[in-house]
C-alpha cells in the first residue's frame, strides 16, 4: 500500500476497504514486532496514500505484552495522521508464544486505550473475544453497549481454543 498507484489499482477492480497492521508508534517498537526492518516507513506511506485518496481503511494493532503499557500511544499517533478507526485486538496464547498478557493487564490496556479513545474522538473496537469477567460491571455495560468489546466466554484463554498462524500452523 505504500506504492500509490498499486493501491489505487486495488481499489479500482473491487477493493473496498483496508486494514493496516500498526505495531508501533515509531520505526524502533514496529519494526521490532514485525520483524521487517523498513516496515514502519511503509506502513506510513500506506496509510497516508489511503487517507489521501480517501480510501475506506482502518489500523488493526495487537496489544501484547511488548506493548500494553504504552498502546494508547500508538493511537495518539495515528491520530496526528488523522485515523480514526483503529481496531485492537489482543495476543493469545499459542503453540509457538506462551507468555501472553494476563487479565488485568488485559483490562488496564483496553480501559486506557477506551479513555485515550473519547479524548481524542476516534472510533475503536477490540476484536478478540474476551471474558465479561475481567471487566468491571460498569465498564463491562458501556464497552459493550458501545459495541467495543465482544465478551462472553473465550475459548482461546479458557484453554479450550486453537489459533491457526497465517500459514495454517496451530
Amino acid at each position: 500500500m505504500s506504492n500509490k498507484h498499486f493501491l489505487g489499482d486495488l481499489f479500482k477492480n473491487g477493493l473496498n476497504q483496508v486494514s493496516v497492521s500498526v505495531e508501533g508508534f515509531n520505526a524502533q517498537t514496529h519494526d521490532s514486532v514485525t520483524g521487517v526492518k523498513g516496515s514502519f516507513n511503509q506502513t506510513i506511506d500506506g496509510i497516508k496514500n489511503c487517507i489521501n485518496e480517501n480510501y475506506e481503511f482502518s489500523t488493526i494493532t495487537t496489544v501484547s505484552e511488548t506493548n500494553y503499557n504504552y498502546a494508547y500511544k500508538i493511537m495518539n499517533f495515528l491520530d496526528e495522521f488523522g485515523v480514526k478507526n483503529i481496531v485492537f485486538n489482543v495476543e493469545t496464547p499459542s503453540p509457538d508464544y506462551q507468555k501472553t498478557l494476563n487479565m488485568n493487564q488485559i483490562r488496564e490496556a483496553i480501559i486506557k486505550i477506551y479513555e485515550k479513545s473519547l479524548e481524542k474522538n476516534i472510533k475503536i473496537k477490540v476484536i478478540t473475544p474476551l471474558p465479561a469477567c475481567i471487566f468491571k460491571e460498569n465498564e463491562f455495560k458501556e464497552l459493550s453497549s458501545k459495541h467495543i468489546i465482544s465478551c462472553n466466554k473465550c475459548h482461546v484463554y479458557g484453554g479450550a481454543g486453537v489459533v491457526f498462524d497465517y500459514n495454517g500452523d496451530i
